[in-house]
């Protein structure tokens, strides 16, 4: 590639201003560095001010912050036509060209895919700033061109997940619309960024949630921003685009229920049901931390499947149930959730030295009927297991089921009516399960009845609540204050104190 004389001209500026701050012993914010890469890059377009539309006032992400990010993996949760492929790309120029001449590895849903917008993007960048590039589509290769030397050019590599990229090591990347694609893709992608050279190993991603579709990921989206030692995720919304018109802008928010706005404009992850659905109706005033007052009675209900196995715990007592942990494993036992409910009982001192609850009641055990079938895995059954697990930690327990489980309909409307009081509160912070459960979970009449409409790993947990809530009935409907459970156990409770 020959570069003209204003492109050499501004090779060598970026060159000397490089080395002027090397010499010195420093270096360039991520933010800065590629204001000197890319000088006409608009990173203010999402700035973290409250964006106002319409009368109301929307909290929205900041550009700037998220490239100055040092985190190892770095995303851009968004609305539909936020912007997230602009400054996704611009910080792709960015380590391409520290990291120049290894890979930055670009992979999106489909190839076609990455030619219609990624590489659109890429051009946009390059032409805006008269960075001189090459396209070479055959090869799956874009090239920035910093300097006359081999050693001086950027190479991108643009795949679809339909295209040969599993060999690839690479020294940075990005993933476009991650959840859209299966799990383990995604986990193939981020371990190709592993180069054991790399200036910057980084790995961005960059999507809009698919709730009606999406099997994974869905933490990502536990709370707007996310700031880990490893993780950066920020989320940019629909009505903070500058560049898009109004009148189009407007059309979509007519357009939109509020709730699809919640996914389409503000790039949130809840379930979108069609219809006449039913879901469960939380809201902030639900959130709650869990005190201990020392009044309460504890339940643990748990739903049987291998993969995942989930158990649900709560506070008890008139009036009140507040969930105050989940628990789910993947692809595992009854025996095995049993020891890690025990240990966390344990680790939080949860258990007297004789074995009661800190109220002097034994731990109330109940969930899924079907548990008295047997465990797939033992010639045991569930409740038997469970039974076992927690006499071998010497935890008193009185287990509490039905011969056959509550209705859908029945039971979602317990759990609803106890939200809609504000009966029932979730921790926010140990119960991310439930939250997300609520989010996606709902019901609908059809043919068949009032059947639950939801993704498998949410039903399990979905389950657990309805259980629990439904089987302690007798204990948070009691004005009284009595404790008591169901009338109806396996026969083999633990007498209570």
């Amino acid at each position: 590639m020959k570069l003209t004389l204003k492109q050499q001209g501004k090779i060598l500026k970026i060159q000397r201003r490089l080395e002027e701050l090397e010499s010195k012993g420093k270096t360039l914010k991520g933010s800065n560095l590629i204001n000197l890469l890319l000088p006409k890059y608009d990173m203010s377009i999402h700035n973290g001010k409250p964006v106002e539309w319409n009368g109301t006032y929307y909290e929205d992400g900041n550009i700037k912050d998220w490239h100055n990010a040092e985190q190892l993996e770095k995303g851009l949760k968004g609305g539909e036509r936020a912007g997230k492929t602009f400054p996704l790309e611009a910080e792709a120029i960015k380590l391409s060209f520290v990291n120049r001449p290894e890979f930055h590895l670009s992979v999106s849903p489909s190839f076609d895919n990455a030619c219609e917008t990624v590489v659109e993007v890429l051009k946009m960048h390059c032409n805006i700033n008269e960075l001189a590039y090459d396209w070479y589509k055959s090869n799956n290769l874009f090239l920035i061109y910093w300097g006359t030397h081999e050693e001086d050019t950027a190479r991108i590599l643009i795949h679809g997940m339909d295209s040969e990229w599993l060999g690839v090591t690479a020294a940075s990347g990005d993933l476009n619309e991650p959840f859209s694609i299966k799990n383990q893709a995604f986990l193939d992608w981020r371990a190709r960024i592993s180069s054991p050279t790399a200036k910057e190993l980084k790995r961005l991603w960059g999507g809009t949630a698919v709730p009606e579709s999406m099997q994974w990921g869905h933490e990502y989206f536990d709370e707007v921003k996310i700031v880990t030692p490893t993780l950066y995720a920020d989320t940019i919304i629909t009505y903070g685009n500058k560049y898009l018109p109004i009148d189009y802008v407007n059309d979509l928010d007519k357009k939109y229920t509020e709730k699809q706005k919640e996914v389409r404009l503000l790039g949130r992850c809840i379930r979108l049901t069609e219809g006449d659905a039913v879901y469960y109706g939380y809201s902030d005033k639900n959130k709650k931390p869990f005190v201990n007052e020392n009044d309460f009675e504890f339940a643990l209900s748990f739903d049987f499947n291998i993969n995942p196995m989930t158990c649900v715990m709560a506070a008890l007592k008139p009036g009140r149930i507040h969930f105050n942990k989940s628990f789910k494993i993947k692809k595992s036992s009854t025996g095995e959730l049993c020891d890690q409910v025990i240990n966390w009982l344990k680790d939080n001192s949860l258990v007297r030295e004789d074995g009661y609850s800190l109220n002097g009641s034994s731990f109330i055990i109940t969930g899924d009927a079907t548990g008295k079938h047997g465990d797939t895995r033992s010639h045991l059954t569930d409740w038997l297991i469970i039974q076992n697990k927690f006499e071998e930690a010497k935890i008193k327990v009185t287990i509490a089921v039905y011969e056959s489980n509550p209705s859908i309909r029945d039971s979602a409307n317990e759990v609803n009516s106890g939200l809609e009081s504000l009966k029932i509160l979730i921790d926010p912070v140990e119960c991310k399960d439930l939250l997300r459960t609520f989010d996606m979970t709902a019901w609908k009449d059809g043919a068949k009845g009032f059947a639950i409409n939801e993704q498998a790993e949410w039903g399990h947990h979905s389950a657990c609540i309805r259980y629990l809530v439904w089987h302690t009935a007798p204990i948070h409907n009691n004005e009284a204050g009595a404790s008591q459970v169901s009338s109806v156990s396996l026969g083999y409770r633990e007498s209570r104190r």
